[in-house]
């Protein structure tokens, strides 16, 4: 399996999205409740298309508003305090 990176991927899904596009295109309303390619609508194309091009439109959504955070370092805490110590400061 091959990974691809932030640049290749939105490469592909602008593809992607472009190929429904055409897709749609092609499969319009005609007359009456049937479809341009002779189906009778909801055309199986026009649902699968729209779908794809939906899917691709809200990855590219999603790596868009990616942030890369800075990685922090972890807190040291601090040791608590035994019981007899609070317990005396209590008395003082």
């Amino acid at each position: 399996m091959r990974v691809l990176s932030h640049a290749q991927f939105t490469v592909y899904a602008q593809q992607q999205i472009e190929m429904a596009e055409q897709m749609l295109a092609r499969h319009r309303l005609g007359p009456g409740r049937w479809c341009s390619c002779g189906r009778q609508m909801p055309c199986s194309v026009v649902a699968a298309a729209t779908a794809a091009k939906q899917h691709m439109q809200a990855k590219v959504a999603l790596l868009e508003a990616t942030v890369v955070l800075p990685v922090l370092a972890p807190v040291a805490q601090a040791q608590p305090v035994p019981l007899w110590r609070r317990l005396l400061a209590g008395l003082l």
